[in-house]
């Protein structure tokens, strides 16, 4: 089963995960914010270099509230280092 999520992704490079049933921009105000859109994580798994099995997070889409897209290479690579899923 996979799991979607909307994301922000701050200029500092922080994030929050918000449900699909909120705003982005309840959450951040565009001037605050380098991207954003949603977050599906996938029913992929990684292994690290201990054998350790770990989720795949993939950033993609935009939000239209805030005016932002999703850097959808850089932001899954930030938010998947942050959750220690890769």
């Amino acid at each position: 089963m996979r799991t979607k999520l909307k994301y922000v992704m701050f200029n500092d490079k922080t994030f929050i995960l918000i449900p699909l049933t909120m705003s982005h921009d309840d959450v951040a105000m565009k001037e605050q914010v380098r991207s954003a859109g949603f977050i599906q994580i996938l029913d992929e798994y990684e292994e690290n270099q201990w054998g350790e099995k770990y989720l795949k997070v993939y950033c993609y889409g935009e939000s239209t509230s805030l005016g932002k897209k999703a850097n959808s290479e850089d932001d899954s690579i930030i938010i998947n280092s942050a959750l220690r899923l890769n």
